[in-house]
């Protein structure tokens, strides 16, 4: 059997197995309106395959989205990424801000009816720290500034957290999910959840519980009847498919409903679809990144040159597909509320060239390229990883624009091992990578002298503002930092940003419900979608 005809029977297989699940489960949550109307409860999302469902050891971007279903955590995210209560009621720091008490709210239950205590609070971050020894969870940085925690005595809802001596003192800290101690309560907590790691069912306390789990076919959510917020009306289910494209294929019957693209390209992908995009900002940006220690590039007015003949326009419709967000900063658009302008520095030739002589660089001996005040020509080298093509081709064409305006420039395409090498040694004049914030916001590692950032760059106004995001402020003083932070960072230049990645949620006609995807909560809002059928069609 060769593979082409391989891969149709497996699909056929796929569609047979959910048009008999779709059967078999026909008298359930399926409500005829008399208009010709057949509602539908269950919404199927496609979804690859899950390493494990615990969401304390499972870096993948799957099974965290998930998580934010089943689970709940002290606080979440609204859109603008400011922490709000979800399990906490009410919080205050002390006067030194050594410590901060939070109390929880004390009407939440896990799935299997156990109470949800400070106790599990407690339990869930020894249980992340023990992890993060061995750096097997993506949230040893949200507790690594925690030194211990107490649940009080005469209060089981009552938990206070001392800190450590970093600044990290925000709630965006406390955003971790919040896993039963009583499942996992023995010495051997850790080891157990390695061992149990691929065959790990969640017990959760959010507004979904699952309900069946097959590695090999599918994932099922169900309402938690005794959830403490809005409860669903509806029940998801997370068909495991070969591919995203295979969930693709499986709109064209409704057997899949909704499906999560991120690739540049995934509109050519559904060309041929009648299904509806939502297209959101992720958290990556495109950016252009500058040594501050080269020869030429250490001068601001140097890159603001640089970045002046930076088509971006030209960029977004030929290479990214118009899949993205034009943007003049690294940090997450609306971030705390922020207005963002288009570009900081529109493509514009004769302003380069000012930025350029202002730098030192003109044509001197009138050979079409710039020289030095030692009569030295520049050359510049574009440090790009070779097996992304989208990077290489944004690479090419600013190496053609810089060539254009003077500037000798040429891609030096290398494998992800050797360019990170080049970036950790500053063996490099400019880069094009991802720049990728995390939902805390912690821009240390990007932009602290102290942490050794990839552009070398230095401030101490830019140490502060990065270290007073993640401190104990209000959200008016922060978005005071915010915006000072962008100006400051406008002016420097270490990054320039090309483009914010957009991802797409693909919907077939018949999904009803409002779809709000926040990179960080993609099934936002999820708790009312349903399918709408109309039978005249069928």
């Amino acid at each position: 059997m060769n593979k082409s005809i391989k891969r149709v029977f497996v699909l056929i297989l796929l569609v047979s197995s959910l048009i008999l699940t779709s059967c078999a489960d026909a008298d359930v949550g399926n409500i005829f309106t008399g208009d010709n109307i057949e509602i539908d409860n269950t919404v199927h999302i496609a979804a690859e395959r899950i390493e494990t469902l615990n969401p304390l050891l499972s870096f993948d971007e799957q099974t965290i989205q998930i998580s934010r279903l089943v689970y709940s955590s002290l606080f979440t995210f609204d859109e603008n990424l400011i922490p709000i209560g979800e399990l906490a009621e009410k919080y205050s720091y002390s006067e030194d801000e050594k410590s901060i008490d939070i109390v929880i709210r004390d009407d939440v239950y896990w799935h299997d009816g156990e109470k949800l205590t400070g106790t599990d609070v407690k339990y869930t971050v020894e249980t992340i720290k023990s992890l993060a020894n061995y750096g097997e969870t993506p949230y040893g940085n949200y507790v690594s500034n925690i030194r211990t925690v107490k649940v009080d005595a005469d209060n089981p809802y009552l938990i206070t957290f001392t800190f450590g001596y970093d600044v990290s003192k925000g709630l965006e800290n406390f955003t971790f999910p919040i896993l039963p101690s009583h499942i996992y309560s023995s010495r051997n907590a850790v080891s157990e959840m390695r061992n149990d790691k691929t065959d790990f069912i969640p017990v959760g306390s959010g507004k979904y519980m699952v309900s069946d789990y097959n590695k090999n076919k599918s994932l099922t959510l169900t309402a938690n009847e005794d959830y403490f917020g809005k409860k669903p009306q509806n029940t998801l289910v997370f068909e495991i498919l070969p591919d995203i494209e295979t969930g693709i294929n499986l709109t064209e019957i409704t057997a899949v409903s909704l499906v999560l693209m991120t690739d540049y390209e995934r509109e050519t992908h559904i060309t041929d679809k009648d299904l509806i995009i939502n297209n959101f900002p992720s958290n990556k940006t495109e950016v252009i990144g500058f040594n501050l220690y080269g020869v030429h590039t250490s001068d601001k007015y140097f890159r603001k040159g640089i970045a002046s003949l930076v088509d971006n326009n030209m960029l977004f419709d030929s290479v990214y597909y118009e899949n993205g967000y034009l943007t003049d900063s690294i940090l997450y658009p609306g971030y705390y509320g922020t207005i963002e302008s288009v570009d900081a520095y529109p493509y514009d030739k004769e302003f380069a060239l000012e930025c350029f002589e202002r730098a030192g660089y003109q044509d001197r001996d009138n050979d079409g390229y710039l020289e030095n005040q030692y009569n030295e020509e520049v050359y510049l080298s574009i440090l790009v990883d070779a097996s992304d093509e989208t990077k290489y081709r944004t690479a090419s064409i600013i190496s053609e624009s810089l060539n254009d305006a003077g500037i000798r420039a040429t891609v030096d395409a290398v494998d992800k091992m050797t360019m990170q090498y080049k970036i950790d040694k500053y063996e490099y004049n400019i880069f094009i990578a991802t720049a990728t914030i995390n939902e805390r916001h912690d821009l240390r590692p990007l932009l602290h002298s102290s942490y050794g950032n990839p552009a070398g760059y230095s401030d101490e106004k830019v140490n502060e503002y990065t270290e007073r995001l993640i401190s104990n402020i209000s959200v008016e003083d922060k978005k005071i930092v915010v915006n000072r932070l962008e100006e400051k960072l406008k002016e420097d230049l270490p990054y320039y940003p090309i483009v914010c990645k957009s991802y797409g949620l693909m919907s077939i006609n018949e999904f009803d419900g409002d779809l709000a995807p926040v990179f960080n909560n993609i099934y936002s809002n999820s708790e009312e979608w349903r399918i709408e059928k109309n039978l005249e069609k069928n």
